[in-house]
């Protein structure tokens, strides 16, 4: 490979997609190997997707029924918008993941299915798309309610459970909502570790987008204990 600039040039020149070293100079017999990789690493991946959908992925779950506040008591279409684009970028994440997620959108039906309807979402193969709720969906000992307002500080992602994000629209803080509603129906909750990771530094409660929090879940999976890279990410 040889050292110092050469090797960063070989790197670069792996690094690139192929479609974009057609219309250089580079050999044709090592351009069709590139080619071939990128579709051999893209079958991988594939496989790695479809495999976690099957059971063997860590499960997570976006809930799109979170009374008062998710996707089917919006109030405007422009809220249900909003929440469709951050599950646009959900299922993105679980298909490119170094460890891809068992993921799930539930309640999928109403507003939000409409609008994914009109926008081809049903061409998501990175993501289960379930018309009942968590609730109903899984046992409720597996569930674990991720809210930044829980005691708990979710440190080691546990197989045995089913980490619930709310599909919540609002952005603005609605202060205990998420805790008191998992709390009445006897589910776990979780807070992601920011406390414990970044100490004084790190806020006491962040608001973040349904797709940050997915994203940081699945850096996790992949680098078990890395919440400090996660939330750097």
């Amino acid at each position: 490979m040889g050292q110092g600039n050469v090797a960063l040039d070989c790197a670069r020149l792996l690094l690139r997609d192929p479609a974009d070293l057609a219309a250089t100079d580079i050999a044709a017999g090592a351009l069709a190997e590139l080619k071939a990789e990128k579709k051999r690493r893209e079958e991988r991946q594939e496989a790695a997707v479809q495999a976690a959908l099957g059971g063997a992925g860590q499960r997570i779950c976006v809930e799109c029924a979170f009374e008062g506040l998710g996707a089917h008591s919006a109030s405007s279409a422009r809220e249900v918008s909003s929440l469709y684009k951050q599950l646009e970028h959900v299922v993105a994440a679980n298909r490119r993941a170094r460890t891809p997620a068992n993921a799930s959108i539930t309640c999928w039906r109403g507003a939000i299915a409409e609008v994914a309807q009109e926008r081809a979402a049903g061409g998501w193969k990175a993501v289960h798309l379930r018309a009942e709720s968590a609730l109903e969906a899984y046992p409720r000992e597996d569930l674990v309610w991720l809210t930044p307002d829980s005691e708990t500080p979710l440190l080691e992602l546990d197989p045995g459970k089913v980490y619930c994000i709310g599909g919540i629209v609002d952005r603005t803080v609605a202060k205990g909502h998420s805790l008191r509603w998992a709390q009445e129906r006897g589910l776990a909750t979780a807070r992601l570790p920011f406390r414990e990771v970044l100490g004084d530094g790190g806020p006491r409660k962040l608001v973040l987008n349904v797709n940050a929090v997915a994203r940081i879940l699945l850096h996790v999976l992949g680098a078990p204990g890395d919440w400090q890279g996660a939330f750097e990410a």
